[in-house]
């Protein structure tokens, strides 16, 4: 996952429900600040979050899967959900960049 590929996808998902998209981009605020987080503690920390953090990473995989079936219940291509196929990673990387790119959106 990189920069260009989240901006694809993020202008992809435009098409979608208004109010799914809201819940993708929030549940990637979730989730990315839970990344950042676990960075920075010691291991019994991460030990301690990490169902809370594996909890939010599948928040997020579900809010992108639900806006994917939303659309493509309404006709509307969502090539977009392949594009970041299975991978909890890479998924979990484009959550990030998602984020990012809001933020830059916001300025």
């Amino acid at each position: 996952m990189n920069y260009e590929t989240t901006v694809r996808v993020y202008d992809a998902m435009q098409k979608g429900d208004e109010q799914l998209q809201l819940q993708v981009i929030r549940s990637a605020i979730r989730y990315s600040q839970m990344r950042v987080e676990w960075k920075l503690m010691h291991a019994e920390q991460r030990l301690e979050m990490s169902p809370r953090r594996t909890a939010a990473h599948n928040a997020f995989i579900d809010a992108l899967n639900i806006l994917s079936r939303s659309m493509g219940r309404e006709g509307q291509d969502n090539e977009w959900r392949d594009i970041l196929g299975d991978d909890r990673r890479e998924i979990g990387d484009f959550g990030c960049f998602l984020v990012a790119h809001m933020g830059i959106l916001a300025r």
